[in-house]
């Protein structure tokens, strides 16, 4: 063997053996030194790395003095968000140098790639290698594939072009695949991250990174997408044609019977994974190479049969099989129900909280009372939790608890009417803007009306231990205003003036929960 062959050996063994992290740490090809590019990527790689250490110590440092102040008491509102926010933006900046370093690495390990394997494949070597053979008339055989005369003298100058450029894209595409499936599993890691943490402000910041990296995974996907395409259809129609040009047309119905095989499977399988585009890769992969050993076989193509039958061996599929994130906007929403405990609970050591307007989401609470000057607290009666809010004419408003839903706050104006509030009020806050639903009520309620009320009414009743969220949406969907009322296991909707308003909302409750017991109540009106 020569010196030359061995060398180039070696080179692949190690390629092929060293881990994806090495290529990002400090090594390098000796030939690559005057490849400006690949020289820029390794410096900014060192950079990387020397930074991503730096941010790692300076997060120790600052979870430690976090540590610290609380162990010593020293933990005040802003000093917890001053913590708070330097942690998000030096964990920003982390996954910011963790991708960029990502894109880096793959990079490097296409150029290392592509060198290494020039070193196979000469397409028009003045003497023939020891990787070559000869036939009988004199012809060259290389065991690059498409190298081969075959290809040069039947197809068109521009699909030959188009078929060189496919086979060089399967080197990117394997790179890609690598880079999708580490940036996936960075999204992994985000996911766990955002939906384990107690801190808004930590899941805020976690879960604009989450969308920014699935941007750039659809990207990648994207990029895949259109690179096995093209693969498929440059090689398929190539190989195609010269088989039928030179009448070998076995070969060619098998590829055609086992390419009808791959789309049926692809499609039994779109839409379960989160990559359609990497499962089709992996799963036509061994298709297409099979197809190029039969191909060169049939072509007496013995060196290029060899060399391929040896990367069949060696194939390394991707795990496509990777799971989907189907990740929805976290709502820090503070319910909390009504309780009573002693009327000193709010003073100077622990003063009444103002209260909290969130963003997203829907939430009730109970409004006490409006007064022109602050309260005592004795007031309230030990009210818990009690909120502070003023309006723009500035009068103090005072709110309690936190509810989901509309029954849940018609239930706590109830409590808190025997406990003897005279006109307890339910807000709904949803996405930031408040209503007053008992205000509008009343309005209702006081609106004149032209045409006296006659005819009976209608109640839905519903038998159920509790409402979920999705029958509540479709109750305000269907019957939107109608109030809710509840004894014991069952839930009174209404009243309907209309019979079919009541048996509207019936079958639309029937139609998503058919395993729900309902009946519709006439009430008759004297």
């Amino acid at each position: 063997m020569s010196r030359w062959l061995y060398s180039i050996i070696v080179a692949l063994v190690l390629f092929a053996t060293q881990p994806f992290t090495t290529y990002a740490q400090g090594s390098a090809i000796g030939e690559l030194s005057n490849n400006e590019e690949y020289v820029s990527l390794m410096r900014r790689s060192s950079e990387l790395n020397d930074d991503l250490d730096s941010i790692t110590r300076l997060m120790n440092d600052v979870r430690n003095s976090f540590r610290d102040a609380y162990d010593a008491g020293n933990m005040q509102r802003s000093t917890r968000d001053s913590f708070s926010n330097r942690i998000i933006e030096l964990e920003q900046e982390m996954f910011n140098l963790r991708d960029e370093r990502g894109i880096i690495t793959n990079r490097i390990i296409i150029l290392e790639k592509e060198w290494v394997l020039s070193q196979f494949s000469d397409p028009q070597p003045s003497t023939p290698s020891a990787t070559d053979e000869v036939e009988e008339d004199g012809t060259e055989q290389y065991r690059n594939l498409i190298d081969n005369r075959c290809f040069i003298t039947t197809l068109q100058a521009e699909d030959y072009d188009d078929l060189r450029q496919a086979h060089n894209e399967e080197i990117a595409l394997e790179e890609l695949t690598k880079e999708y499936i580490e940036h996936h599993n960075r999204i992994s890691e985000c996911v766990d991250a955002y939906m384990t943490t107690d801190n808004e402000a930590v899941a805020d910041s976690l879960f604009t990174v989450y969308n920014e990296m699935t941007q750039r995974a659809s990207s990648l996907d994207e990029a895949i997408k259109g690179y096995w395409n093209h693969i498929l259809d440059a090689k398929y129609y190539s190989y195609g044609y010269i088989l039928e040009k030179n009448g070998h047309y076995e070969p060619l119905d098998d590829a055609t019977d086992d390419f009808l095989t791959y789309q049926k499977e692809c499609s039994e399988y779109d839409g379960y994974y989160v990559s359609d585009n990497i499962m089709h890769y992996a799963l036509g992969r061994e298709r297409l190479l099979d197809y190029e050993v039969a191909f060169a076989e049939k072509m007496g193509l013995s060196a290029a049969a060899d060399s391929l039958k040896i990367v069949r061996e060696s194939l390394q599929l991707p795990e496509y099989r990777l799971q989907k994130h189907d990740v929805e906007r976290r709502l820090f929403l503070d319910y909390q129900p009504i309780t009573f405990g002693k009327t000193t609970f709010y003073n100077s050591s622990n003063p009444l909280p103002d209260i909290k307007i969130y963003e997203l989401g829907t939430i009730y609470r109970i409004r006490l009372g409006k007064f022109r000057a602050k309260q005592n607290m004795s007031l309230f009666k030990g009210v818990q939790p009690l909120y502070l809010d003023r309006d723009e004419d500035g009068n103090y408003l005072y709110y309690a608890g936190g509810y989901a839903t509309h029954l849940e706050a018609d239930e706590a104006v109830t409590m808190l009417r025997n406990k003897g509030f005279k006109s307890p009020q339910i807000c709904r806050w949803e996405d930031g803007e408040m209503i007053n639903l008992s205000d509008e009520a009343k309005k209702d309620s006081d609106t004149p009306r032209d045409i006296p009320v006659v005819g009976n009414r209608y109640m839905v009743n519903i038998e159920a231990t509790e409402l979920s969220s999705d029958l509540q949406a479709t109750i305000d969907a269907v019957a939107s205003g109608k109030r809710i009322s509840r004894v014991g296991n069952t839930f009174a909707v209404g009243t309907f003036t209309k019979l079919e308003e009541a048996e509207a909302l019936v079958q639309a409750i029937e139609q998503l929960f058919p395993d729900i017991t309902l009946s519709i109540k006439e009430i008759e009106l004297n």
